[in-house]
Parts: structure tokens; sequence; C-alpha cells
């Protein structure tokens, strides 16, 4: 026997708390159990597993394989056996980039230093023609999804730049894609970070659509909020969007720099009313460096995340947002909120399943955070249909078991993250198949100690936050 390669130790609650990430067996055990496996992983030989029954016990519960299994083989048969059933439950995502301006200059922005040089761009309301998709281009966009092969329901996001800027111009290609996207009978997103949100009450009542808002540094270093034009729009249009009955989902991203001034923004969100109505979701979600040339997970997310989780405990005003993003913590909400095991992660993301992306340029990407950049293109839609298909299937091969993901294949954890941003690793690498690493087994281990209450809930099944 020896121990599984995706088998992980950690002390927890005075005894060691043993998972294995592909087969999801967990469980809790006395040292005695946990001196076995070190020895066991330290290469001690036993002449003899009966006389040592806790090695049966172990094997039974998944933490032990036979000498002579390959584990790489083992998880090509389970991916070969989950990965289908879950592909066939996803709608493909297509999303629509009808400008790449945008009324704000995020830093964190995977657009803002590639397309804007570092500099602010902040458009008048009258944006130029080049900036917006033409009618002919949306056209062009809608006959290549209805070409691509898969059909079935589709979900058609607008994002951008930002797709709800005040512009006549832009204003009348977002109705020409939302009335193309009904006309087919698919769900309709938006993304938006809200701030003409207000403005664009004809286009929630004609078409309701799910909107996703980004909250983002409306606060002073003090804790307070700039009562500015700014935030006044940004929050009368989510609560206008909310009160015509559509969802919005509110992701509050958080920094080092701002993560002690959650309780205040969370209390005046409270005090305005706007966890009030069971049409809005909030999420605290990290902020990611996602700028081009800058690309990489932002490691300190743990500790914003370990910091939030003990402000949320204090502050009453906190409890009505959730998480969102946080890979460790989304591993144990699974577990705890599906009352189930989380399902192996051998991909990252829909990028690497059915996800196109159709820009203002008239190219198409697998992913929308390489939109604008040429290079990372799969193919054009506009004048004419041209997709890459082999460039477009080397995404779909993008799993943590392929033959060039060497660093993924040996990692415990990379069942948990998937091997992380595949944009991630074209930018920094220029290597789709690199490893992005969003979560350590240190990583996993420090959530475990710092949150073992969270982890008990997840254990027993029950939901982490009530």
């Amino acid at each position: 026997m020896k121990v599984s390669q995706y088998t992980l130790i950690f002390p927890f609650d005075g005894k060691f708390l043993i998972l294995n990430s592909l087969t999801q067996a967990l469980s809790i055990v006395p040292k005695p159990y946990h001196d076995l496996l070190q020895r066991m992983r330290a290469g001690v030989a036993f002449p003899d597993d009966d006389h040592h029954p806790l090695v049966d016990e172990l094997y039974e519960q998944g933490f032990l394989v036979p000498d002579s299994t390959d584990e790489t083989v083992f998880a090509r048969s389970q991916m070969a056996a989950i990965r289908p059933v879950l592909s066939a439950q996803l709608r493909q995502e297509i999303v629509i980039v009808p400008t790449f301006s945008c009324n704000l200059t995020c830093a964190y922005c995977f657009q803002h230093a590639g397309r804007h040089d570092g500099e602010a761009r902040v458009p008048v309301n009258t944006l130029a023609s080049s900036d917006v998709m033409s009618g002919p281009m949306i056209d062009a966009a809608f006959d290549a999804v209805d070409a691509f092969p898969g059909a079935g329901q589709r979900v058609i996001t607008l994002f951008g730049g930002e797709p709800l800027i005040n512009s006549p111009r832009l204003r009348a290609a977002n109705e020409r894609i939302c009335r193309k996207t009904r006309e087919r009978g698919w769900d309709l997103r938006i993304y938006t970070n809200g701030i003409d949100l207000v403005g664009s009450t004809d286009l929630v009542r004609a078409y309701r659509p799910d909107f996703q808002v980004t909250f983002h540094d409306f606060c002073d270093r003090a804790g307070d909020f700039r009562e500015s034009p700014l935030f006044r729009k940004w929050l009368a249009g989510i609560r206008a969007a909310a009160a015509e009955g559509v969802r919005v989902t509110i992701r509050i991203n958080v920094s080092a720099a701002d993560v002690d001034l959650m309780p205040n923004v969370c209390r005046r969100f409270v005090q305005s009313g706007l966890f009030s109505s069971k049409n809005v979701r909030a999420y605290f979600t990290p902020v990611l460096n996602k700028n081009f040339g800058e690309a990489g997970y932002d490691q300190g997310a743990m500790r914003v995340l370990g910091r939030l989780l003990d402000l949320r405990q204090m502050n009453s005003s906190m409890q009505a947002v959730d998480f969102i993003g946080w890979k460790v913590l989304d591993y144990f909400k699974a577990m705890g909120g599906n009352r189930d095991v989380p399902v192996p992660r051998f991909v990252r993301c829909p990028a690497m399943e059915n996800l196109l992306c159709f820009d203002v340029s008239g190219m198409i990407y697998p992913c929308y955070e390489l939109a604008g950049f040429p290079q990372y293109a799969v193919g054009s839609y506009y004048p004419k249909l041209a997709l890459d298909r082999e460039k477009y299937a080397r995404w779909q091969s993008r799993t943590i078991l392929h033959e060039a993901a060497r660093s993924c294949g040996a990692c415990p954890t990379a069942t948990v993250c998937g091997g992380g941003c595949a944009a991630d690793s074209l930018r920094r690498e220029n290597d789709l198949h690199a490893a992005s690493c969003e979560v350590t087994p240190a990583e996993l281990g420090h959530f475990i100690e710092r949150h073992p209450e969270l982890v008990r809930r997840a254990i027993s099944g029950k939901r982490l936050f009530d």
C-alpha cells in the first residue's frame, strides 16, 4: 500500500483532518492514523498489512491505494466519467462586448493597462462609431452563434468596458442585442459597474435581464461613503432595477487596502434598504489583479478573507453578504451547502468548456478576459466568420491532467482550483497549460487552522452561513 498523492493531512481540533481531493474522502482521526500515514509516506516498509489494522481502514476510506496503482490513470477515468455529465448541464455562455469604453478606470481591470496604456479613458456620452458595435456586427455575431456547433439553451452576457454608458449609439446597440437574445428565447445578463444603470429603465422593463453590478472604492479611507453623485446614481440604479423585479447581484470587490471598511460599507447598504429587497444578493469577492502584463492570483487574498470572516462575526450588517470567488472557502461551501462532497475540478472555468466572446473589433475569444488582444483570438466573426478550430480546441484540452500540465498532475490541490486561470497562464508565460495556482496545500491548511468552526459546519453538511 501507498499513500494516495491526493491525500492531505491537517491538524484539526486536537486530531487530524485527512482529505483526499480526488475521491473527496474525508475523515477526522486521532494521532496514530496520522503517524502511520507519515511513516508510509516516508517509505517505511511493513512486513504484512495484517499487522497494521489501520491500513485496511485507511484503504477502505480512500486515503491509501495499492502500490501498483497509477493514480493518473485513475484520475483520467474519473474525469472521463464526470466531465461529460457536468458539461451536459452547462448552457453555452456567449459574452458580447459592445464597447471597450468605460466611465471608470479601476486599477485591477484586465483591460485597463493593456488597452488604455494605464491612462484614464472616460468617454463623453457620445461615443465614436468605432467605439461601439455596429448593427451589422451584432447581426454577424448572432449568425456566428447560431452556426456554432452545439444547439440548446444559451445565455448572452453584455460586458465591456462598460455596456451601460449613457450614449445613444451604445443604447441602440444594447437594444439590438437584447432583442435578438429574447427572440431566440435565451437568458440575458448584463455585467456593469452600475453607474448608468439608473438611466437604463427602458432596457430593464423591455427585456428584464439579470444584472451583476460591481462595487469598489466608493468610500474614503475613514470608512465613510462619499455621498457623491456617482454613488447616488449607483444606489438609485440598483434600487430601480430591483423594483422592476429583476435580479441584481452585487459583487463587492475587497482588497487589503479596504477590507476594514466593509462594516461601514455594509452598514450604509442596510441603511439604504438595499439588502431588504428579495431581488438583491450581495457577495464579497477578492480583488484579483488581472491587469495585462501583471497577471497573477492575489496571494494576499487568504489574509483578506480571514479578516472579512472575523469582521463578519462582529458586525450584523455584514451578515447579509455571502462570499464567492475565494477558492478554498468555495470548496467548503460546496461541501456544506449541498450536504455532499464537492466534485473534483478538472477544469477551472467555462472557458475550458463552451464560452465564446465577441468583441467590438470583430474578433472571437475563448475568454472575455482576453478580449481586445488579437494575439489571443481564436477567430473573427466580422466581416466574415473564420474560426481557428484547432486553436479553440486547445482550450477544451486544458485540464489538470493534460500531458503538458505536469505541475498540476502532481499537485494534491489541483482538483480544488482546476489548474487556475488559463488567461493568466497565457499572459504570464505564454503557455495555455502552465499552472496558475489559486489553491495550495498551505492555503488549504491555513483556512482549516484559522476557521475550524466553518470546516466543522461543512463536514456536518450544514450551510456555512445561515
